[in-house]
């Protein structure tokens, strides 16, 4: 165990907030799963939008880890869902993706921002399969990437006819 997170489950947030003031890393917690050192860390004022160099965040990587419990206690204790990360995707592909979409939808994030390649949460959910998730809380099913690709042609390219079906009935651009 590091430092940080020692001091986090014995409750000694004056430590933490030493350990945190001197650049220790959050994400290492989040990375591993420890909801009760998030618990902790979110009590002593942890700064959730730090980004590593490659610009994940905690957020971010208990998505990417598949930390369900953990992307709930960022996001209730105040975590920026709306940064566009493409590791925040990366959890929708996993067979979770319709409990992120509900958190996104719940938590008022919009959910037609987009990854640095275009790609949206409903983008993502179409070209994996993610029937229940396509057109939830009003995504913008015409958005296209940067390559202008929309959710109804990834989804026509992975043979998702069921996706395909829900994204004409929403009169998706078939064009």
């Amino acid at each position: 165990m590091l430092p940080l997170h020692v001091a986090a489950k014995c409750g000694h947030r004056d430590i933490v907030s030493i350990l945190l003031e001197a650049g220790a890393d959050i994400n290492l917690a989040v990375k591993n799963g420890r909801n009760d050192i998030v618990l902790t860390l979110i009590a002593a004022g942890a700064n959730w939008g730090q980004t590593t160099e490659f610009a994940w965040t905690a957020l971010s990587f208990a998505a990417l880890n598949n930390h369900i419990h953990t992307v709930s206690t960022l996001i209730t204790g105040g975590a920026n869902i709306n940064l566009a990360t493409d590791a925040l995707y990366c959890y929708l592909r996993k067979c979770r993706a319709k409990f992120y979409l509900t958190a996104l939808i719940a938590t008022g994030a919009n959910i037609n921002q987009a990854a640095s390649n275009g790609r949206t949460p409903l983008f993502v959910a179409a070209q994996y399969g993610h029937k229940e998730t396509v057109i939830a809380g009003g995504a913008n099913i015409g958005q296209a990437t940067n390559f202008g690709w929309t959710p109804l042609v990834i989804a026509a390219q992975n043979g998702h006819n069921n996706i395909v079906s829900a994204l004409m009935a929403a009169e998706a651009n078939t064009i």
